[in-house]
């Protein structure tokens, strides 16, 4: 297995890819792990796709899943790009929704997904708070 350690403006990532979907938690913590592992904020796991370019699985470094991450979008294109998953221009599955990234030489453009407001109560000192 072929691991490649990318940073994206103060995120740093463990990114690989493979033709097998399955649970990478605990490999995340593994990686991820900055004292006996490489050492990542994420591990960023991109697999094949019917439709798309590829599907990412992205992986927080105590092995929760991730539906998003910008600075990991970036980063995820350009490996993709570079090694050979897509083409400069690519369209991509996160358990965010579709995601179009460009690159152009070490220049990443992404366009995220629309953002969705949640409003989410919450109860503290018997009053009900929204955020």
């Amino acid at each position: 297995m072929n691991i490649t350690k990318y940073s994206a403006s103060g995120n740093d990532f463990v990114i690989f890819h493979t033709f097998i979907e399955k649970d990478y938690s605990q490999l995340a913590v593994k990686l991820c792990n900055r004292t006996e592992g490489i050492g990542a904020d994420g591990l960023i796991v991109l697999i094949p796709h019917d439709t798309l370019d590829f599907k990412w699985l992205f992986y927080n470094s105590d092995g929760s899943d991730a539906s998003m991450c910008g600075n990991g979008t970036r980063a995820c294109a350009h490996y993709a790009q570079k090694n050979g998953l897509a083409s400069s221009s690519m369209s991509f599955l996160t358990a965010a929704g579709e995601i179009k990234s460009t690159v152009n030489n070490d220049v990443v453009e992404t366009q995220l997904t629309t953002p969705v407001e949640i409003q989410k109560p919450f109860e503290q000192d018997g009053f009900t708070w929204w955020h």
